[in-house]
């Protein structure tokens, strides 16, 4: 939280942009379809549910 503050990204809400919270789970699809070779290469293997948990506990 407090590395959040200080780069001034603790007030940023999903929902500002627009972003609906159903649609998590399709952008949760669509980041580990269009960014393939970031996940490939990321030691921890996150599945497509992975992603959409962490868009949800980061929803605001």
């Amino acid at each position: 939280q407090k590395l959040q503050q200080a780069c001034g990204s603790d007030k940023l809400k999903m929902s500002d942009y627009g972003i609906e919270k159903e649609r998590l789970r399709e952008f949760a699809a669509a980041a580990k379809t269009q960014n393939a070779l970031s996940f490939r290469l990321d030691p921890c293997d996150l599945s497509i549910a992975d992603c959409a948990e962490i868009y949800e506990r980061s929803y605001r």
